[in-house]
């Protein structure tokens, strides 16, 4: 995927600061799965409001709240 898609797609996840988007995806070198774990702060050597050569964000826009799971954005639940 190019840069652009992957904001597109972390868009629709429900991260919605895009500032901290580009940064995550320039962290991960375009890694999707890795820019997640940066937005959700789940990797830890990572830190969007401290990057060196990236201009730091404050605190309070670094959002610490994940996309809500799947199976509550279905429609329908499937029964076991």
């Amino acid at each position: 995927m190019d840069h652009e898609e992957n904001i597109t797609t972390l868009l629709s996840m429900g991260f919605e600061n895009i500032d901290d988007i580009r940064k995550a995806l320039r962290l991960s070198k375009n890694d999707i799965n890795e820019a997640v774990s940066i937005l959700t702060n789940e990797h830890s050597e990572y830190h969007l409001s401290s990057d060196e050569g990236i201009k730091d964000a404050p605190s309070s826009h670094v959002s610490s709240v994940a996309p809500p799971p799947y199976e509550s954005l279905c429609d329908t639940q499937v029964s076991a």
